[in-house]
Order: C-alpha cells, then sequence, then structure tokens
C-alpha cells in the first residue's frame, strides 16, 4: 500500500466528519415532537452518525499503513471512548521508513484480525446446509426459555399463594446449600477434583437470582429492576449449559476446516463423538468463563477483560482436556488482546447492523405480516406488534417482555451465527499462538495448511 500523502487525507477526514455532525444534527427531533415520532428522528441521527463511523474504517486504513500499524485498528473508531485513542494515533506524527518498517515487523507475519474474521465468514458460508438443524433447535430452546421466563412473572409469581412461594423460596436454599456445600467440599482438592464435580457451581447464580425475584415480589421499589431477572436466570443456564454444547459444534466444524476436512452433514457424526467425550469439561470451562463474564459485565470493563483472558479456554479443553484450560488461554492471550478483541467485533458489527436494521423496519414489517396472527400460539409472538427504538429500549435495558416475540425467533439465528463465526475465526489465530509460544505442533497450520489465512 503506497504512502498517503498528509494534507489531502486531512481534508477527506474534515469533510467526511463535517457532513456526518450536519445531519446527525438536521435528523434530530426538535423539542416539540412526542412519542413514535421522536423515537424515529433519534434513532434516524444515531444511525447516521454509525453509518459515517463506518465510511471512516477504510479511511483510516491507509493512514495506519503509513504509521506502521495493523489496518485492523481501524475499526477501533466504532467503539466509543476507545476510538479517540485512535485518532490521536492517525494525527500523529508519521514515522521514517525504517521506523515503520521495524512496528510493521512487530505483526505482520501474525494472523490479522480481520483475516480471521473472514476465515470465520467463509467456513459458515461453506458449512451453513450442515447448520440449518442447529438453527432450528437452538431457536426453539430459546423460544421455550422466553416462554418459561414470561410464565414465571406472568402466571407463577402473580397467581401462586404466599404460602406456596415460601416454599418455592425454601426448595431454592436447599439447592443453593448443596450447591455451595459441593463446592466447599471440593476446595481442598481443588487440583485434584475433576472438572464434572464443580458443575452444580454453575447454578448458584442463576439461583440466586431466581431467590431475589420471589423474595422481593413485594417491594414495589424493586419491582422494574426485577423484571429481568429471571430472563437473565434462564438465558444463564441455556448459555452455560446447551451453549457450551453449540460450542462443541462450532469447535468441531473449526477444527474440521483447518484440517481441510468436508464440512458437510458427515460432520455431525464427529460433533456427536465429541459431545460424548467433551461434555462435561467443556460445560465447566465454558460454563465459568460465561459465568464471570456475566458478572464482570456489570460494569463493562471487566466483562470484557474476562471474555479476552479466556478467548481460548474452550479451545484448550476442547483438544487437551488435561491442560489447565484458564491458565493456560491467559498464557496464549497474554499480548494479542487487542487483536482478539477486533476479531470478536467485526463480526459483531454485521450483526448490530443487522439489528439495527431491524429497528428501523421493525414496525412495518410487522405490520405487512399481521394477518398471520399469533401463528404460533406464543406469547407476545402475534405480528402487528410495534418494534422501533423506543420498544427496542425498553425491552434491552427495563423489561424484555417489551419486544414482540417474534424479533427474538428472528434475531437468535443471527446472534447465533455471529457467535459461531467470533469462534471460527479466533481457532487459527490460537493455532498460531500455540505454534509461536512453542507448544507441540499438532495442526495443519503448522504444517503449512492453505486452509488457514495469514495476512502477510
Amino acid at each position: 500500500m503506497p504512502r498517503l500523502k498528509m494534507f489531502p487525507w486531512f481534508a477527506l477526514w474534515a469533510v467526511v466528519t463535517a457532513v456526518q455532525l450536519y445531519f446527525a444534527v438536521a435528523l434530530l427531533p426538535p423539542a416539540s415532537a412526542e412519542g413514535d415520532s421522536a423515537a424515529v428522528a433519534f434513532s434516524a441521527s444515531v444511525l447516521v452518525l454509525l453509518a459515517f463511523q463506518l465510511v471512516k474504517v477504510p479511511l483510516s486504513m491507509p493512514r495506519l499503513n503509513d504509521l506502521g500499524r495493523p489496518t485492523d485498528d481501524a475499526f477501533l473508531g466504532l467503539v466509543p471512548l476507545v476510538n479517540l485513542g485512535l485518532w490521536a494515533q492517525l494525527f500523529g506524527a508519521t514515522p521514517s521508513e525504517a521506523k515503520r518498517d521495524k512496528l510493521r515487523e512487530q505483526w505482520i507475519h501474525e494472523t490479522s484480525a480481520l483475516a480471521a474474521a473472514k476465515h470465520g465468514a467463509q467456513v459458515l458460508f461453506k458449512a451453513l446446509p450442515a447448520l440449518v438443524p442447529l438453527l432450528i433447535v437452538c431457536t426453539a430452546v430459546l423460544a421455550v426459555g422466553d416462554v418459561a421466563s414470561n410464565w414465571f412473572l406472568d402466571s407463577f409469581l402473580e397467581n401462586t399463594s404466599n404460602e406456596a412461594l415460601d416454599s418455592a423460596v425454601f426448595f431454592i436454599k436447599v439447592l443453593l446449600v448443596g450447591c455451595v456445600g459441593i463446592c466447599v467440599l471440593l476446595l481442598p482438592n481443588m487440583n485434584g477434583a475433576r472438572r464434572t464435580h464443580w458443575l452444580p457451581g454453575l447454578l448458584i447464580l442463576p439461583l440466586l437470582m431466581f431467590w431475589g425475584t420471589i423474595a422481593m415480589r413485594d417491594m414495589a421499589e424493586m419491582k422494574a429492576a426485577l423484571v429481568s431477572l429471571p430472563f437473565q436466570a434462564i438465558d444463564l443456564v441455556i448459555s452455560v449449559f446447551f451453549g457450551s454444547l453449540v460450542a462443541i459444534v462450532w469447535m468441531t466444524f473449526a477444527d474440521r476446516a483447518s484440517s481441510g476436512r468436508s464440512l458437510g452433514f458427515d460432520s455431525w457424526n464427529e460433533v456427536f463423538e465429541n459431545v460424548r467425550k467433551r461434555a462435561g469439561d467443556v460445560i465447566a470451562v465454558n460454563g465459568g468463563a460465561t459465568l464471570a463474564i456475566a458478572i464482570g459485565m456489570q460494569v463493562v470493563i471487566p466483562g470484557i477483560h474476562y471474555m479476552l483472558v479466556y478467548a481460548f479456554a474452550n479451545f484448550q479443553v476442547f483438544k487437551y482436556p488435561d491442560a489447565r484450560a484458564f491458565k493456560e488461554s491467559s498464557k496464549y492471550t497474554s499480548g494479542i488482546r487487542r487483536r482478539l478483541f477486533l476479531t470478536m467485533l467485526i463480526p459483531t458489527l454485521v450483526y448490530a447492523v443487522f439489528s439495527a436494521t431491524l429497528v428501523v423496519i421493525g414496525t412495518p414489517l410487522s405490520n405487512a405480516l399481521a394477518p398471520l396472527g399469533n401463528t404460533l400460539g406464543l406469547p407476545g409472538l402475534e405480528f402487528g406488534a410495534p418494534y422501533d427504538a423506543g420498544v427496542w429500549f425498553t425491552s434491552t435495558f427495563l423489561d424484555p417482555r417489551a419486544a414482540p416475540r417474534w424479533v427474538d425467533l428472528v434475531l437468535v439465528p443471527a446472534e447465533l451465527l455471529r457467535a459461531g463465526c467470533v469462534m471460527v475465526a479466533l481457532w487459527p489465530i490460537w493455532l498460531d499462538r500455540r505454534h509461536r509460544l512453542g507448544a507441540t505442533p499438532d495442526s495443519p497450520l503448522v504444517s503449512g495448511s492453505s486452509d488457514v489465512v495469514v495476512t502477510p
């Protein structure tokens, strides 16, 4: 990529930024706007801001090349606050050719985030016909979880006597004592205990959530905050147990792709064999990482830290069951966590664009499908219910029941493919790190497989 002339690039950047700010301000709702019109106008303003931020990604790449930095860093411009550091770099001094080459030598031979994400998308595209049953099953499981959460809030809490609810609390306490007790008994022999022995500990947080929802049901000031707890608890249980089995599917397909094997329906024979052999260990490791990330995400930054540190933990336990998965993951991710963050960010941006599009067209789409009614008979699934920016905000941060359930059924396959793309994209980076840090070579990447893309 040729070197840039700074002034024309800066002028182009300034013009794009000026146009971005003009349209964003012009589309803001007037003070007199109310209800749906204000929500639509505000959504349009935010979408314009994001659209121009996306335009700045390819605009930043040539400048990063001049600076000797990975061009993938351009995607950091889409992350609030982090983009300030990127902009400070972009407008900094241009290094000499010798210094630039020295900077590039630090990263140029490693798998880039963009190449890894592209590899993940290519693998999913090739495997898509074989993945259709997985998408259907996962959508059905999430729909059942959604119905269970609605039942817990609308039927169980509202229509059950106080005596029965007190009995439910007692039962939850017994389960909690049992789960905590098992973990306490395992502590003296922590290194000698099998991973599967710790599985009851994965239920502690969801049980606490259900306990809190029931115990504080009569506290009016807590009611709004408690609405989302059952949804979060059931989502955690699904993510920890069922999600771990789905992770085995992704890792099996990633492993087969890296070795040049078929990604067709015959892959499921290996998936079922891996589930039989590895399910307990993967559930323990993936579940522990999921809970750590979920707790950390309450203040965001610790959650992102855990997500990056434990990015390779599933791979370690999947391929090397005797390895210390979390410790090894921390070792292999050290020094490349920004690249891992970008690898996760790129598929997430595609998913975000899809979700934002759904917010914009949600209400007219729902109205167009209104004649279908409540075809599946699930609570809240009836078409014709509005889905706009206001409903999205309420359902995301306050009450998940605000969004019509058909939205969840549309987003589940998209979210599943996003998660799969991230996991498959991280696989070649993990193999590369094991090779570079002197682990036993066991993968085609070490012997020069052409299936894994490494950016020169």
